[in-house]
């Protein structure tokens, strides 16, 4: 997604304030949208931007791909099953 692609690209060019930013926002959709786990990560993002090393803050944001990339298929999956769920409903 192009929201987690700039905040590899704040983290790769050491711009706090953008990785701090982007990580605030993005939280909030994962939030609205249940996925705990990325939510939490970037909590820590967002957390460390400010005072954390660049090293340490280049391992949350990686962490963030890597939970993101977990719940990827899972959603997929729960809305290819609404999905299903509303066409046999709508030709019942």
């Amino acid at each position: 997604p192009p929201d987690l692609d700039r905040l590899d690209d704040a983290a790769r060019a050491q711009d706090r304030e953008a990785v701090r930013q982007i990580a605030h926002t993005l939280k909030g959709a994962a939030s609205v949208a249940g996925l705990r786990e990325v939510s939490t990560a970037l909590a820590a993002v967002q957390r460390n931007a400010r005072s954390t090393e660049w090293l340490v803050l280049a391992r949350d944001v990686a962490a963030v791909r890597r939970a993101f990339d977990m719940v990827i298929p899972v959603v997929r999956e729960r809305l290819a099953h609404v999905a299903r769920n509303d066409l046999a409903a709508a030709r019942a």
